[in-house]
C-alpha cells in the first residue's frame, strides 16, 4: 500500500501521484471504497488497495470527491 501524496480526480478517472509513481486508472479499475482511519481506501479490482488520506483533500472538495466515489465506484 502506498499513501497517495497529491492527485486529480474527474469524470473519467483518477490519477494518484504517491512517493514511487504517478498513476491513472479509470474508475471502472475500482472494486469498492470507504473510509478508514484518517483515510479513503480505495480498493482496485486485481487487488492493491489504495490509501488517500483526507488531509490531502482540501476541504472545499471533499463533498465533490466523495460524489465521485459514490457516482464510479460501486
Amino acid at each position: 500500500m502506498h499513501s497517495v501524496q497529491g492527485g486529480y480526480a474527474g469524470e473519467e478517472m483518477l490519477m494518484t501521484i504517491t512517493t514511487r509513481s504517478q498513476r491513472h486508472a479509470a474508475w471502472e479499475s475500482f472494486a469498492k471504497w470507504k473510509k478508514v482511519s484518517g483515510c479513503y481506501g480505495l480498493q482496485l479490482a486485481n487487488g492493491p488497495f489504495l490509501a488517500i488520506p483526507r488531509a490531502a483533500v482540501p476541504p472545499q472538495d471533499v463533498v465533490p470527491f466523495e460524489a465521485l466515489l459514490r457516482k464510479h465506484i460501486h
